[in-house]
């Protein structure tokens, strides 16, 4: 709506879309792509009817203890990402953390209207 980017999220922990969305924008699209190590085509998927490409790759900045591999689906037709899962781990000196974040992408050119919140 106007400049302002919406998205929709739900559930417990929806904030961390966030996170994977970051790839929106160019300027940190660039930075994280920086950290991006190997990267490989797992395969071909049909999800929920689409065919897509499968692909993995690592990420993240081991001198801080951060490591990330994320697997993406990508529409064959339509280059669109239709799902993402990433599996993280942080090291400190302290603990080891680790997480796994799944987000699915759909609705594409979907028309919507969105209300903004009242200030």
């Amino acid at each position: 709506m106007g400049d302002t980017a919406w998205e929709k999220q739900e559930g417990e922990g929806a904030a961390i879309v966030d996170a994977a969305m970051s790839w929106a924008d160019p300027k940190q699209a660039s930075a994280i792509a920086k950290n991006i190590g190997q990267a490989w085509r797992v395969g071909q998927e049909d999800l929920d009817g689409i065919l897509t490409l499968v692909y993995q790759y690592q990420m993240g900045v081991p001198e801080a203890g951060v490591i990330s591999i994320p697997k993406v689906w990508v529409g064959l037709s339509d280059h669109l990402p239709r799902k993402l899962e990433s599996n993280t781990t942080i090291t400190t000196s302290e603990q080891t953390v680790s997480g796994q974040l799944t987000a699915m992408y759909y609705d594409y050119n979907t028309d919507v209207k969105i209300e903004p919140p009242i200030p």
